[in-house]
């Protein structure tokens, strides 16, 4: 009785193995000699086209046509699902090779016996490339025609150096499970690879179509010696930037141009160096949001260039700066000593003519306050014979204010306005309501400090470096991909 058990368990152990190394269902080989399967392709849609990830989602109908040697009895107008196909009927197992997941099918009974495809066949004349002959089935086989939606993930490879003014290929690679001696790929009707995108397919969100294109190659597997028929259909993108001009460009630029503006400042200012500060953490700020929408690759893009370029700018400005303020501090001394000695401005001892001035002010009438040593006094010549004066006065003199110095201050001994007797030029500085009669370039630029003669050199250098570099980093002519003269295409 054991015997009998011991027997029964291997008989079933045998089939048991024998049914899970057997497939089910079996693919039927095609009849000897070279057989053509005929791909005509549309999109639905194409999104998320990601440079960190090298893919692409794509939505797309594809039909393959092809003849077949009628051995289940067919008829014109019979349908077949996917999972019964196999073993009824020879089929050209078409695969995407770069599809980075299983490709969803949408369509249940995706195979059709047709009396005749919605196209002309063709195949091309091996004796003269380039060239194509019309195609005849044998009495024996029937058209079978596959109709189906796909959607997948595909990958593709990306060039992102030039983001975000690249030109992006999304590559659908077709190849067979038979070996190219039996089955080759061929485009139906190389005039319809215009229709590839359709003319109510929804937009592709940031980009914009430039070419259609499609080429038949060999790929060789050295590991198993085999090779195979492959069909590479290209659809050429480019890429619209205004989203990253208008969101980050323009608003680091901006940033930097303040930066640059602070420097109108006095040097002795604390806030020249935290408006520089500031704007480096506002660079930053920008720095994140790029992060978040700019492509993960190890090398940089024309957007990292720029974004580094404006960091360097503000942090060259930091160090001037810092200079500038280190230099006015060590020198201030030295300056104010020149200029209470008169031999900045020659106006002579500051002090004696304060104290000289201030008695002054303090006899004329109707001026202040007598005794009260107030060094504010109103335009004593502002209303001359019912008529407002040319001239006006600052209520201090410039150069009893340390480590100032102001534009067109006077001459040690500038032109009476007016014949005022009471008025001492050297405590009181006179602005023309005019400043075109008033300006000169010369006393400008010579009453500058060091310093500030420094900072005048710097925001138009700084301007002019900044936007000229900008220009060249966005500006610089861009490589444009075209699909090659050995691909059969279609432009914009």
């Amino acid at each position: 009785m054991a015997r009998r058990w011991s027997v029964l368990f291997g008989l079933a152990l045998v089939a048991l193995v024998a049914l899970v190394a057997v497939p089910t269902q079996a693919a039927i080989e095609p009849p000897p000699g070279l057989h053509y399967a005929w791909i005509q392709m549309q999109y639905v849609e194409i999104h998320n086209i990601d440079g960190v990830e090298q893919a692409f989602h794509a939505d797309f109908y594809m039909k393959s046509t092809w003849a077949a040697d009628n051995v289940g009895n067919f008829s014109v107008g019979d349908v077949l699902k996917s999972e019964t196909v196999n073993d009824k009927i020879w089929t050209p197992q078409l695969d995407f090779i770069n599809a980075r997941e299983e490709v969803t099918r949408l369509v249940d009974e995706p195979f059709a016996f047709v009396d005749a495809p919605d196209f002309t066949p063709t195949y091309p004349d091996p004796s003269n490339p380039g060239q194509r002959l019309p195609y005849t089935k044998l009495d024996s086989e029937i058209w079978v025609t596959e109709d189906q939606r796909y959607q997948c993930d595909f990958t593709t490879p990306l060039n992102m150096r030039a983001f975000p003014f690249d030109r992006q290929f999304m590559e659908f690679l077709i190849e067979s499970y038979w070996e190219v001696d039996t089955l080759q790929i061929i485009f139906a009707e190389q005039d319809k690879i215009n229709y590839l995108l359709p003319t109510d397919m929804p937009d592709i969100v940031g980009w914009g179509w430039i070419q259609n294109g499609y080429r038949a190659m060999t790929q060789d597997y050295p590991y198993n010696g085999g090779q195979y028929h492959r069909l590479v259909i290209r659809t050429l993108l480019e890429r619209q930037p205004d989203y990253y001009l208008t969101k980050i460009v323009s608003g680091s630029m901006l940033l930097v141009y303040m930066c640059v503006w602070v420097f109108s400042l006095a040097v002795d200012e604390a806030d020249r160096m935290m408006g520089t500060l500031s704007s480096f953490l506002g660079l930053v700020t920008f720095l994140f949001v790029a992060s978040g929408d700019t492509p993960k690759v190890p090398y940089q893009t024309r957007l990292d260039v720029f974004m580094n370029f404006s960091f360097i700018c503000v942090a060259v400005m930091l160090f001037i700066h810092g200079g500038l303020y280190y230099w006015r501090e060590v020198d201030v001394e030295t300056w104010l000593e020149e200029r209470h000695a008169g031999r900045f401005t020659g106006h002579g001892d500051d002090e004696a003519i304060a104290r000289a001035s201030v008695v002054d002010i303090g006899k004329m009438p109707g001026h202040g306050r007598p005794g009260s040593g107030s060094r504010i006094m109103p335009n004593p010549v502002a209303d001359v014979g019912g008529k407002s004066a040319d001239i006006e006065m600052a209520p201090s003199s410039p150069s009893l204010v340390a480590g100032r110095v102001y534009i067109n201050e006077p001459r040690v001994d500038p032109p009476r306005t007016h014949g005022d007797p009471f008025v001492n030029p050297m405590d009181y500085w006179y602005l023309r309501k005019s400043p075109r009669k008033n300006f000169e370039w010369g006393r400008w630029w010579r009453g500058l400090h060091l310093t500030r003669k420094w900072d005048a050199i710097v925001i138009p250098v700084m301007f002019i470096v900044y936007s000229v570099g900008t220009a060249i980093i966005l500006g610089r002519a861009v490589d444009s991909e075209i699909l090659g003269d050995d691909w059969v295409h279609s432009n914009q």
